[in-house]
């Protein structure tokens, strides 16, 4: 499978505050961009304080933080180095 870029879009809840984070992730799959999306947010290893809950949200910090995945849209090639200059990559 071929490598590609990802956009990811996540919603950050803190209690009843919220804020989004827009992340340009390098994956094979939506899918695995967006779990790296999470992850890199997580302040706690998955069993130690985070866990997936069903609906596809990261639950982190014994469930004061949650990610909830909003977006994800794949970038064309040509577009990543003008991406890579207004958001952060991994």
């Amino acid at each position: 499978m071929k490598i590609k870029q990802y956009i990811v879009t996540l919603l950050i809840r803190n209690g009843e505050y919220e804020k989004s984070a827009d992340t340009l992730r390098t994956a094979e799959t939506p899918e695995a961009a967006t779990r790296a999306a999470q992850l890199g947010q997580c302040h706690h290893k998955i069993g130690e304080g985070a866990q997936f809950l069903p609906n596809g949200s990261l639950e982190d910090a014994y469930g004061e933080l949650v990610y909830e995945p909003k977006n994800v849209v794949l970038v064309e090639p040509g577009d990543v180095a003008t991406l890579a200059k207004y958001l952060p990559v991994h």
